[in-house]
């Protein structure tokens, strides 16, 4: 698309700058001869013009016309001579010009790019040779061959730091995707852990105390929540305003003069503060040992706070951090639509639960990455940092750092083999000292555009300026000389290179100083020697202006590139996401299958629930509790083990802290617990309790009153290459095991 878009800017530029060649209507050339390279010209442009418009990104039209001007080369010639040749540039140099910059620049084989330019070379020496001939023909055509050749690599360079820029944000936007899906893993998680809290632990709770018609109705109601979360029912839960109605249906006696949520609250809010009041009122049930609460709602549908509150037991705030429902529940209900809990509580006079929401706090703390997803836009097409190439990188570059002095140095042997009959003095041939010394001026003013300092650059831009005024002055008037104005064609690299290291307020210094100067310098023959030359003024603007848009046009195709690749990262998160919660759904339905599901479904369809039934609920809730509270220590073979040792009356306490950035395996821990619960029935007591963080003590058991001793040589060969110390009595056992290797330590009869 660049491609094709750059030629036809370029084409219509340069046709529109040799329409005053005197090669038009000189007889130099038959009027065959005219007709035929116009037309072998003229058609491709026009193609190429139309697919700019029309499919840029078809590159037939343009190899079409690369061919052509070849061609029309050749024709050109090999054709007849009539008369003497005409001063000025034959109208074919603006189509050999383009059709080297596009063999230049998308050719990818570096021996077949080699060879279209050769070609194209000796295609504009055969036009040349017998006009000016073969020296500067030759010279000439290496202007040409050159100043394409720099084209295609300045166009390669932009494309290799375009695509590591583009790589490099991708990298970064594939990060920022990789850490945002491991929150999402993070929160659905979370969220499956507040459906088992809230729902599945709140209906076992209530179903294994419950005494009357009306708490089993609320245990229901509870176990239809939890079925449904599960997915094993369809049906559609209600969603609850009335937050007294909750409490009320817990068996609480609710005070509170407006108990009932907001018309016009978002549903997602609704549902928040519902399920937060919820688990708070659900506390008060389990914990408070009052039956009256307080519960207070208060604001609008842009801003709401729930409060609830209960004179009973209390705890102290250190007991909190192994409570879910108040660390983790609550709070997480909250967070999800933006809002905000606090939990206070004073033991012996009661605790007060408070949920705030409101549209400016929720808009404040939503996650940039949620927004995206939601609005279908992607970062990545938005990044200001999506540039081609810092200045540093291109101007450490070979080929722009010595390009500028090969082109000024080529346009000079140019302009002294063209220009030097010009001073034909009784004692002097060819160029004048002031004229070499101005020379060497130019050339050191071009060599500075590829500084690495601005201030070196604009220096740079300061002699070269004075050099292109000295020699419009020092150069005599009058007389068609090819070439004249050279020194104005060796500055042009200050527009290409500036614009390339992303110095544009230089690239446009320079297309609007250097033709004050030229003016300037020619001024001194008189206003017919500005008049003579109107081409030259708008060529530095032109440049310029044609770099700056293939860089724009670039960089756009980079951007669309970055939000394409951004929209694909998009679409894989989300069904990542999707299938991440399909999978943790899938994985708490069988966890809950054996004992916990087919019992919700029990209490869910059933109007008796017996005494084995709640003492079924009181163990399923137990095990799921243990599943929730320690998921890197309970497998399956531990969640066994502790549900036998709760049937056979034994007091069991599993604990542990995530263990998803810690290297630390807790299976060896988890089978020596499972060993000392099996030697445990009634009034024994077990605490275990796994922090894979604390090096010196990753593991602690303490059981109480076991039936037996534990074999010391089964707990030795499962904690096999980790350092532990074991100190069993008659009917106590004390276990800590370290995060590292080391030696074991043992007392009280163990060896």
């Amino acid at each position: 698309m660049l491609v094709v878009r750059s030629t036809a800017v370029a084409l219509v530029a340069n046709v529109a700058l040799s329409a005053g060649s005197p090669y038009l209507t000189s007889p130099w050339w038959s009027p065959e001869v005219r007709a035929a390279t116009l037309v072998l010209t003229t058609v491709p442009a026009l193609w190429v013009v139309a697919t700019a418009l029309t499919s840029p990104t078809s590159l037939h039209a343009v190899r079409a016309f690369v061919v052509a001007a070849g061609v029309a080369n050749v024709v050109a010639g090999l054709g007849p001579h009539t008369g003497g040749p005409p001063g000025g540039t034959p109208y074919l140099n603006a189509p050999t010009v383009v059709a080297s910059c596009v063999v230049a620049t998308t050719t990818v084989s570096p021996s077949r790019r080699l060879v279209g330019l050769a070609l194209l070379g000796v295609g504009w020496v055969a036009v040349r040779v017998d006009a000016v001939g073969p020296l500067v023909a030759a010279l000439e055509a290496g202007v040409i061959v050159l100043g394409s050749s720099l084209v295609g690599v300045y166009g390669r360079t932009l494309e290799r730091s375009g695509a590591r820029a583009l790589q490099a944000d991708l990298e970064r936007e594939q990060a920022r995707v990789r850490a945002a899906s491991r929150r999402h893993a993070e929160q659905i998680r979370e969220e499956w852990d507040r459906i088992v809290h809230d729902k599945v632990l709140g209906a076992l709770t209530i179903a294994a105390r419950t005494a009357s018609f009306e708490t089993l109705g609320t245990a229901r109601s509870l176990a239809g929540d939890a079925l449904r979360a599960l997915g094993v029912i369809d049906t559609p839960g209600p969603l609850l305003r009335d937050l007294g109605a909750t409490g009320r249906r817990l068996g609480l006696h609710v005070e509170g003069r407006s108990t009932t949520l907001p018309a016009g609250l978002p549903d997602p809010v609704v549902a928040a503060l519902s399920a937060a009041t919820s688990e708070a009122l659900l506390n008060v049930r389990r914990h408070a040992g009052v039956p009256r609460v307080e519960l207070v709602v208060e604001g609008d549908d842009r801003s709401v706070r729930v409060r609830i509150s209960d004179r009973g037991r209390g705890f102290e705030p250190e007991e909190a951090h192994g409570r879910f429902g108040v660390t983790r529940s609550i709070p997480g209900h909250l967070a999800d639509v933006g809002g905000s809990a606090t939990v206070l509580s004073i033991p012996g006079r009661g605790t007060a639960v408070t949920l705030d929401w409101s549209v400016v706090a929720a808009s404040a703390t939503a996650p940039p990455e949620d927004l995206h997803e939601a609005t279908g836009h992607s970062r990545l097409g938005h990044l200001p940092s999506l540039t081609l190439s810092p200045a540093g990188s291109i101007l450490r570059t070979p080929v722009v750092r010595t390009a500028p002095t090969v082109w000024a140095l080529l346009h000079g042997a140019l302009g002294w083999a063209t220009t030097r009959e010009l001073w034909l003095w009784p004692t002097h041939e060819g160029w004048p000292p002031v004229v070499w010394a101005l020379a060497g001026l130019l050339l050191l003013g071009v060599s500075g555009c590829s500084a690495d300092r601005t201030s070196s650059t604009v220096l740079g831009l300061g002699l070269t300026c004075a050099a292109v005024s000295g020699l419009a002055w020092a150069t005599p008037p009058g007389g068609a000389v090819d070439w004249r104005m050279w020194y104005l064609g060796a500055t042009l690299p200050y527009a290409v290179v500036s614009v390339l290291a992303h110095r544009k307020r230089l690239a446009w210094s320079y297309s609007v100083v250097v033709p004050l100067f030229l003016a300037a310098g020619l001024w001194t023959h008189g206003v017919d020697a500005v008049l003579s030359v109107p081409e030259a003024f708008p060529s530095p603007l032109l440049i310029t202006t044609l770099t700056l848009l293939a860089m724009r046009a670039l960089e756009s195709m980079r951007r669309d590139a970055g939000r394409a690749a951004a929209e694909v990262e998009v679409l894989h998160r989300m069904e990542n996401v999707a299938a991440l919660r399909t999978a943790v759904r899938r994985e708490r339905r069988s966890e809950l299958s054996r004992d916990v599901i087919p019992l919700l479904e029990r209490l869910w369809h059933e109007d008796v629930f017996t005494e084995s039934d709640r003492r079924a609920a009181q163990l399923a809730e137990s095990a799921a509790r243990d599943r929730l509270v320690a998921p890197g220590l309970v497998d399956d073979r531990l969640a066994t083990a502790a549900r036998a040792a709760r049937a056979r009356g034994a007091r069991v306490t599993l604990r542990s802290t995530a263990t998803a950035d810690v290297d630390v395996d807790p299976a060896p821990f988890a089978r020596v617990v499972g060993l000392v619960l099996d030697a445990c029935d009634a009034d024994a007591e077990v605490t275990a309790s796994w922090h894979p963080r604390d090096e010196r003590s990753v593991g602690t058991l303490v059981a109480t009153g076991p039936r037996r001793a534990v074999d010391p040589e089964q707990v030795h060969h499962a904690l096999d290459g980790h350092a532990f110390a074991l100190d069993q009595e008659t009917d106590e056992l004390w276990l800590t095991v370290s995060g590292s290797a080391g030696t074991t330590s043992s007392e009280g009869g163990t060896s």
